[in-house]
């Protein structure tokens, strides 16, 4: 067994906060881990609750744990500390209210090492109410730029189920965004595949995605600073495209489809400031062969003043999930 004074082949990065209901599940997935030397870095985002307390006293059990306290400032934030801070020469992330397999790191490290991957995607599984759903993340071939492909349309732009070269983040000026609601990690996923970076993929679900727990109502959630948020995300992708080559008319359009489609379902706007806030989207929208012709025409329709039509039925909507949850 190599020293725990070597320097660690991976580094695991856990943004924290409000985790103290489930957290311990993922600590010791990370602490049984066959692969050594690692470090986990456990970020408490200035959590309120007992999170903290918890990552400090696992940090007393083993050292591979690192705890980092700080001031609350976000997810992106947390995210780009830990990269800033990893010692691993591979990095990934797993969410506090997840898992991982006992043998996820050192097979992910083993396939990066013996194909001299920069990175390595593997399967996961989504654990829902009904039941557990097996997600393949296969790219059709392993050429970054079909890669980035289908992250932006068919497969998960995800850091949790991605080992990456830490040195990368660096070499190309790679940082997670400031002033998203979603999508930070989409980002920095298509950041690094829009280089020429050589990836592999495993054909296994070692990270476990729970749903039935630490659930957030966007229904609840959707407002004027959600919109400013998504309108904000769509320009740094916007610019980010532009080093896509064919990948970004495809980025484009799939952005306008998610921010049209979360402002549809917030219902948070009028017809007029629906229009006036996504008119910009109508040539994507119309031009993406990706979308179902009726969700096509809802989209259309409200980016072109029409919202009214749908808006009643979305509150309606609204209404009885709020009375369902109570």
């Amino acid at each position: 067994m190599t020293s725990m004074t070597s320097a660690p082949l991976v580094t695991v990065i856990v943004p924290i906060y409000k985790a103290e209901a489930y957290i311990e599940r993922c600590l010791q997935s990370l602490q049984s881990q066959t692969l050594t030397p690692i470090e986990v870095l456990l970020i408490d985002d200035g959590s309120p609750d007992r999170s903290g307390e918890i990552c400090d006293e696992y940090a007393k059990l083993s050292p591979i744990f690192r705890v980092i306290h700080k001031t609350n400032e976000g997810l992106s934030a947390t995210l780009e500390l830990g990269i800033q801070m990893a010692k691993g020469e591979y990095s990934i992330q797993v969410d506090p209210d997840d898992w991982i397999d006992l043998d996820m790191l050192e097979l992910m490290y083993q396939k990066a090492t013996q194909e001299n991957a920069d990175m390595v995607i593997c399967d996961f599984s989504i654990i829902k109410r009904k039941g557990v759903k097996y997600s393949c993340q296969k790219p059709s071939a392993l050429r970054a730029d079909i890669v980035l492909r289908e992250i932006l349309t068919i497969h998960h732009g995800s850091g949790c189920n991605k080992l990456v070269r830490n040195k990368l983040y660096a070499l190309h000026n790679i940082h997670h965004p400031k002033g998203f609601s979603l999508c930070d990690d989409l980002y920095v996923t298509s950041s690094l595949l829009s280089h020429d970076i050589r990836v592999s993929y495993i054909p296994r679900a070692f990270y476990h995605y729970d749903q039935t727990i630490n659930a957030n109502s966007f229904i609840k959630h959707y407002n004027g600073d959600t919109l400013q948020k998504d309108l904000c995300m769509f320009r740094a992708f916007d610019e980010l495209s532009k080093s896509f080559g064919a990948n970004r008319l495809t980025c484009l359009q799939q952005m306008s489809q998610l921010i049209v489609s979360r402002a549809m379902k917030g219902g948070f706007l009028n017809s007029k400031e629906f229009a006036k806030a996504f008119a910009f989207t109508i040539p994507y929208i119309e031009s993406n062969p990706r979308l179902k012709p009726l969700r096509k025409f809802r989209f259309l329709a409200a980016c072109r003043g029409y919202y009214f039509l749908f808006r009643p039925f979305i509150l309606l909507a609204h209404k009885i999930r709020s009375f369902l949850i109570k």
